[in-house]
């Protein structure tokens, strides 16, 4: 395995949106970038859930859903699959709605407008804290 191939982190992920059309772009837009693999696409708290499995890396989910929103689904994914980490997305952000999902156990946050790189860097890097872990101090 040569050095390129070894920097390639490859990352399970499930996207929950309930803007069809926004989740299956952003789905495409993963698979097509080096090193990403989504596992499924639901539209809602409740397929979401059903979707998650532990093949899954990191949920890619939408804050504000009709059926219980984000919050409600990070804090159901967390007591079921402890170690997906939950990446938190929005049209629109508030410091609250952010302070809430990190609450309810995502790791990260991120504008749906972002570029895919961004989004591809954010979840390259989204990781679960283990209990007991302390961040490192600089």
């Amino acid at each position: 395995m040569g050095a390129e191939e070894a920097a390639v982190c490859e990352r399970r992920v499930l996207v929950v949106d309930d803007d069809a059309m926004f989740a299956a772009a952003l789905a495409d837009a993963l698979v097509s970038e080096s090193g990403f693999e989504v596992v499924a696409v639901a539209h809602g708290v409740a397929s979401g859930l059903q979707s998650a499995s532990s093949l899954v890396d990191v949920a890619l989910v939408d804050y504000r859903m009709p059926d219980g929103g984000g919050v409600e689904f990070a804090r159901r994914l967390a007591e079921q699959l402890p170690l997906v980490a939950i990446v938190a997305m929005s049209g629109s952000w508030d410091m609250s709605s952010r302070e809430a999902m990190l609450l309810a156990g995502a790791v990260a946050t991120i504008d749906k407008a972002a570029p895919i790189d961004d989004i591809c860097a954010i979840v390259r890097s989204a990781r679960v804290s283990r209990a007991g872990e302390r961040p490192e101090q600089s």
